[in-house]
Formats: structure tokens, sequence, C-alpha cells
């Protein structure tokens, strides 16, 4: 007897289509019988097919007939003898079918479900959706309330009333009339547009309380805050993954299958294409997912190329215009939309919605309350949370982390309310203020970072201005325009970070830009300034003009008395005069003796390596062992664990100038995992170039020409530059790796660690 799946395999949703199936109904047919989307039954097709083993249609009736489906008393579920009373959607439905399986579930354990989010995510559509798969779960039917034109809340109950149908009785109150009707019934109501009635939702309870058999679902912009309510947050559309994925990948993703079905209705000859998708998927990120607004953008396909249209996203609230005539008012433009809900605030909430368009990226608490607190009428913490509950602003994004190095929230805006936020905020006279505020929190933070990112807690400090990278570029923005000292006092702050995480290009772009105006602001700021400006220089090479700059801070930093800076410059002066290794051994001797006079472990540390540097440089192996020992032994004592690992990397090329390959493999994967704790990409990467060349000297050079890709990959994307120091050990390297292969070999096994993720390259360097 051939096998046969039992019943009990389907769901009850899956054993009403197998029913219709059997019975020789279409797809169509079944979806119009259910209530349901072609694209809903569809699915629910494929998940029967591979439940019951089967490939076709023919074959499951054949299945299904064979296990007397019509007549199995456990699938006989009497249809709804209720009316279903939803509006049809004249467009399908794009994807969701995550979200519609969730609320399903969400509807059958709790009798009052809230589908929450910012305009335009397609809550009613999911509504809709999800009533419509439901319909034969409620006997006496699914009645649709939509309060979008009310202005009172007192005419909710009215309103619900007359959705079903229900004589109004003069002699008792309508809510009463409501209550007797709905006693008996097995009923859905779905009520649509809550939040501007918001203060009427306290009849809801009321409702269900008398109506045992009767559930609500609600679409609002915010929850409804009564007892018994489930909310359910509406996520916008998956987004492309636009880094690593293939044009098949992208153009499945959901948010740009609807982008290109929507503009087929506007232009029936748009395709997507190898030169389009890319920049449709760009688009479809910049709008957040945001059904509405990737809607209206499809919909200006008429007049602009996607490539035109991606251009002037820069303000998207005036290109996305000209919805459809049919659909609500504040549907019409994104503009609109976002109006409804910033009119149902209050003053408050108002005045820190446009606060917060201060920020890019996230905020912190304790940033929003250092930044926007100052004369709000309200708590911040009170308004903010109400704007978090009404979905103008998000804790944590699809994209982004929801807590900080610390472990505290983050708050986001989307893009689109983040424009409509900034527009706000230029309107009033206190923009100006507000920046400034901003300026003056993430000075200090950077400042009081400092310190920090040469001890034991630097992860935690470097994790923390990885943050807030969006911030602090911002700052410096407003710092180069409006307060060069702040500008100054930062770069001189972050040149470690900028140096240690590998931004030596943004780094340099930054210190140059503010070199131009650094006699704007206090000589004090200049000596730690000039010292940035430096390193950054000798990142990219240009050690003339580096000398320059530290020289200029050493005398500024004699001049002010300034010890701690002078070491630094001395340090770093012999650093760039390798070619004159007396010269370099005598400058970082004496900036290491000034270290020592302050007591300055830190400083000691990196002139110890610095020292090591030199010698190696200049071929006294012996006597940079030595240095780089001692560096690491003063790192061990003050926690700093980057300059330990760093130091050990470099212990790491003595082992190679040795043949001892095998204690090379060792110190450099200790860097690798270390860094990798740290979560330094640069240093990661720097690792793996290193590892390559001895991997390559004991058997195995086509790894080692697929990690130098994937190294080569990480660097060029973070702006990163090989230190001056470091850079005949990485020529000598490449060199030795590509002596042991053929030039094709080389050149493949290259181009396949590009295409490598730093996580697998990773992997494969420590034989994970």
């Amino acid at each position: 007897m051939s096998y046969q799946p039992p019943l009990d395999a389907l769901t009850e949703r899956e054993l009403d289509i197998a029913r219709l199936i059997a019975d020789g109904l279409s797809n169509h047919e079944i979806a119009q019988q259910l209530v349901l989307t072609h694209g809903t039954v569809k699915w629910y097709c494929g998940q029967i097919y591979s439940k019951l083993g089967v490939n076709s249609r023919a074959q499951a009736i054949k299945s299904l007939k064979t296990l007397s489906l019509s007549d199995n008393p456990t699938v006989r579920r009497p249809p709804s003898s209720g009316i279903v009373r939803l509006p049809t959607p004249l467009t399908p439905l794009i994807g969701r079918q995550r979200e519609i399986a969730a609320i399903h579930r969400l509807l059958q354990t709790n009798r009052l479900l809230t589908l929450t989010g910012p305009g335009g995510t397609g809550k009613t559509r999911l509504a809709l959706a999800v009533a419509g798969e439901a319909a034969s779960e409620f006997a006496d039917g699914i009645s649709f309330v939509n309060l979008a034109s009310l202005s009172d809340a007192a005419l909710v109950v009215k309103t619900i009333t007359h959705a079903l149908g229900i004589m109004e009785n003069p002699n008792e109150p309508a809510l009463e009339t409501l209550k007797r009707a709905l006693a008996e019934q097995e009923r859905l109501l779905l009520i649509d547009n809550f939040e501007h009635v918001i203060e009427g939702s306290s009849v809801i309870p009321q409702l269900l309380e008398s109506a045992p058999q009767v559930k609500i679902l609600v679409t609002s912009r915010e929850a409804l805050r009564v007892s018994g309510e489930q909310e359910y947050a509406v996520p916008p559309m998956a987004l492309p993954i636009l880094e690593g994925s293939s044009i098949v990948e992208i153009e499945q993703s959901e948010a740009v299958t609807l982008f290109q079905q929507r503009a087929t209705m506007i232009r029936p000859d748009f395709l997507l294409t190898e030169d389009n998708i890319p920049v449709v998927a760009e688009i479809c990120v910049r709008l957040d997912g945001l059904p509405l607004a990737i809607e209206l953008a499809a919909a200006r396909c008429k007049l602009l190329t996607p490539q035109a249209m991606l251009a002037r996203l820069s303000s998207r609230l005036n290109t996305l215009t000209g919805g459809s005539r049919d659909a609500p008012a504040r549907q019409q433009t994104l503009r609109s939309t976002i109006e409804w809900s910033y009119n149902l605030l209050d003053d408050s909430e108002k005045i820190l919605f446009a606060r917060l368009a201060v920020f890019r990226g996230g905020r912190s608490l304790e940033a929003i309350e250092a930044i926007c607190g100052e004369g709000l009428p309200t708590n911040v913490l009170d308004a903010l949370a109400s704007l978090v509950d009404k979905n103008l602003v998000m804790f944590g994004s699809p994209m982004q982390q929801k807590v900080d190095a610390a472990g505290e929230p983050r708050f986001f805006l989307l893009e689109t309310l983040h424009e409509f936020a900034r527009e706000r905020l230029n309107e009033n006279t206190e923009a100006e203020a507000t920046r400034r505020r901003h300026a003056d929190y993430f000075v200090a933070l950077v400042e009081r970072a400092e310190p920090e990112l040469q001890l034991s807690h630097q992860r935690w400090w470097s994790q923390l201005l990885e943050t807030e990278r969006e911030n602090l570029r911002l700052a410096l923005e407003w710092s180069i325009r409006e307060d060069v000292a702040i500008g100054l006092r930062m770069a001189g702050a972050l040149w470690w970070h900028w140096f240690s995480y590998g931004y030596h290009g943004a780094g340099y772009q930054w210190t140059q830009q503010l070199l131009l105006h650094m006699d704007e602001a206090p000589i004090i700021y200049h000596p730690k300034f000039l010292i940035a400006a430096g390193q950054m220089a000798r990142l990219q090479s240009d050690l003339l003009g580096a000398r320059d700059l530290l020289q200029r801070a050493l005398d500024v930093s004699r001049a002010l008395g300034d010890k701690c800076q002078a070491a630094w410059a001395l340090v770093l002066i012999g650093l760039t005069t390798l070619d004159e290794p007396d010269q370099a051994n005598r400058l970082a001797e004496e900036g290491l003796a000034l270290f020592r006079e302050m007591d300055d472990r830190s400083g000691m540390a990196t002139a110890f390596n610095g020292l090591g540097e030199i010698a190696r440089v200049n071929g006294h192996d012996e006597q940079a062992r030595r240095n780089y020992e001692a560096a690491v032994v003063v790192a061990e004592q003050t926690g700093n664990i980057r300059r330990k690992y760093i130091s050990l990397a470099n212990l790491s090329y003595i082992a190679q100038h040795e043949n001892d390959h095998g204690r090379a493999i060792a110190l450099i994967r200790q860097k690798l995992e270390l860094a990798r704790e740290m979560k330094n990409y640069n240093d990661i990467a720097t690792a793996i170039q290193v590892l390559s060349g001895s991997l390559a000297a004991v058997g195995e050079p086509e790894r080692a020409a697929r990690l130098l890709g994937a190294a080569e990959t990480t660097l060029s994307r973070i702006g990163a530059h090989i230190e001056t120091t470091d850079r005949p050990e990485y020529e000598r390297i490449n060199r030795e790796v590509r002596t042991l292969l053929d030039e094709a070999t080389f050149q493949a096994a290259w181009a396949e660690g590009r295409k490598m993720t730093l996580e697998q390259a990773v992997a494969d360097a420590l034989d994970e």
C-alpha cells in the first residue's frame, strides 16, 4: 500500500483550499470564494503540494481524491453565513506574506489587535488581506469601518453602528444599542484610521466585554492604549541588500517588485535592466521601504528615469507627489501623509520632533535630553515616548542597531520623516541654537573618549564613537561653517580613532579643511590639532608636509608649556625621518623621556613601538624586537589591547624575516582574534595581509592570494592607507606570493578574495 500523508499535516486554511482543489476549482475561483488574493492562494497551493509530496495540480487532485477529502469530517467546516463587507483593492498586494501570517496568528489569540506604523506603511492593505484570510472564521461575517472622515471622537460609536447597518434607538444611548446588537454575534470588525479620533477608543473594550465572540482589528498610527490591546508594528517592506547581492536577488525583493509593478501601470514599456536595477534598489532604500513612498516614486517614471529620480530624492517631499486622485487627500503626496500625523501632535511634541532633526543617523537618550530638552514645555522622556507611540520616531530601525555600546536605547527617524522635521526646524528661530548644542555635546563626548581610547575600556569607547560616526561628521561640518575651535578640538581628540580604525582618507580631508581656518581659533587648540593633521598627512605618505605640521605642533607646545603634546610631536616627527635613523631615534627617545617624566604609559607604549618601527625599517631587527616587547609590556599594564596586538603583529614581521613562519602565524592570528573582538576592520584587514605572507611560505600561495584580495577590498572601502613603516613589508609579501603562482592563478585567487565578505576572510584566515 502506498504512503498517504495524514490530513493533520495540513493547517485549517490549507484544508479549506485543498477541499476546493479537489472539487476542481481554479486558483482564481478559490480566491473569490475564500476572499483571498490570487498570490495568497498560489502560495498556499505550494505548501499543500509540498506536504502531499506532489509536483502538480493534477497530482494533487488525484492524491486528495484518494484521501477522500470531501468526505472527511475533519475538513468539513461550515462556510461563514455572514456577509463580508471589505473594500476590494484595485491593485494586487506585493509580498508581505510573512506579515500577513504573523498578524493572522495574533488575531487568532487576541480579540483586539492594532496595526500601528507611520503613514504609508500599508497598514490598511495588510489589515484587508488578513481579514480576507480570516473570513471563514467568523460566522456573522466581517465589517469594515472607516474613521478617516471623522473629526469628532464622539462619533466613533455612531460610525460603527452605521457601518453595521444597525438602526439607532432614540430611547437608549448608541453604545448600548451597538452592544446589544453585537452581543451574540461572531464577527470581525476592521476599524481603519483610528489615530485622529483616538480619544474615542475607550468604547472598544466595552464593546468586547459585551460581545465575547467579536474581535476587532484596528489600523492606527499609534496604539489605542486600552485594556486587552495587542499591538503589531507594521514594518516597512523588505529591502534589497545593496552590497553583495545578485541582480536576481535584488529584483526579487518586495520593495523593488512593488516599484516595478506600479511603474509598469504608468508606463507599460518600463523594464528593469541590469543598468537601472541597482538604481531602483537605492531609491527603495532611500525611501525607507515605505509602500506609499515607493508607489509615488514609481508614478514619476512617466517623466523621470530611475537615475534622474534618485538625483532628486534629496527633496523627497517635493518630488513624491501626484498620487491617485481617488486616494484620500492625505495619501496623494508624501508631504500630506506626514502632515496628517504631525498635525495630531501637541506643541511640546512638535517642538521635540523638529529638534530631533538636528541629529544624523541615530540618537541616544542622553544626547536627546542634553540637546533637545532646553525650554521644552514638558518632560523630554514623556514627549519622546509619545512620538515613539505615534510612530514618528522609531526605537531602533530595520537597518541600524537598537542600542549603543553602553546598551542605551537609540532612536531614529525614517529619512522621509527626517526631511519633514528638518523643514520644521529651519522654520523656527531656534535652529542655530539647537545645532550649537549638538556640536557642544559631541565635542565634549569625543574629548571624554580620547584618553580612554588607549586604556582598558578602549573597546567600549571606540564602539561608541563608531555608533555616533554620523553625528560626529555633522558636528565637524557645522564647525567649519560656524565655529572652527569646535572643529580643531574634535579633530585633535579624534585623530587616534581615525588612525586606529582606518579612517585615514576622511581624517585627512577634515584636517585639511580645518587647516584653512585654524588661525580663527584660540592658539591653545593648535598643538593637538596640528598633531592630528600631521599624522593624517603621514598616512597619505606626505612625509614633508607631515613633518612641517608636526614641527609646528612641537614649537607651539613648547611655547605653551604643553609637555604631553610636545612628546607626541617628537615621537611622530621621528616616524617622518626614517631615512635619517640617528635623528629619528633621538627625537623618539626625547619623546619617550617626556612620557616617562609624566608617567604617561599610553604615550610610553607608543614611543617604544615607534622606536621599534625606526629600527625595523633600517634593518636592526634585534633592536626592533626589544622595543616591540617593551611596548607589549607597557600596553598590558594599561589594558591597551590595540597597542598590544599591533606590537605583536610587528613582532611577526621579525619572525618572517627569520623565516620562522610558525611563530609569525601564531602572532598574527593573535592580533586577528583581538582585532575581531574590537570590531576594528582596518586592523583585521592588515592582519590578514601579513598572515598571507606566511601562509604562502608554508605552501598555501593560492589561499594567500585570496586573502590578499579580501583584505584589499576592506581597506579600500574604509579609505585606509598602509603606514609608511609597513609599506616595504606589504610590498615584500605581495612579491613573495606572486612569485609562487603564475599570473593567471594569482589573479583568479585574488579576484575570488575580492568577492569574499570580511567575515568569510577571517574564518578562512583562522581555519574556522
